[in-house]
């Protein structure tokens, strides 16, 4: 997987994500659709979920997000 300055980030954000199994599936299927993007887990305690949430508002680099415990 290449990632460059154009690719888009679905992050999977949690406290913690050392657990988390759902990226290397998305990110297969995210290749085979031919897509540049590449979901990645990100650690977001609760204290940074505001910063967290303002980041993906007005990052053209965000384009979803995948919300895991204790977050859900």
């Amino acid at each position: 997987m290449d990632i460059s300055g154009r690719t888009k980030l679905i992050p999977i954000i949690g406290d913690p994500v050392d657990g988390v199994v759902s990226p290397p599936a998305m990110n297969r299927r995210l290749s085979a659709l031919k897509m540049d993007a590449a979901m990645v887990p990100m650690h977001v305690p609760k204290e940074a979920l505001s910063a967290f949430c303002h980041l993906m508002r007005t990052s053209e680099t965000f384009v979803g997000c995948s919300i895991t415990y204790p977050h859900k």
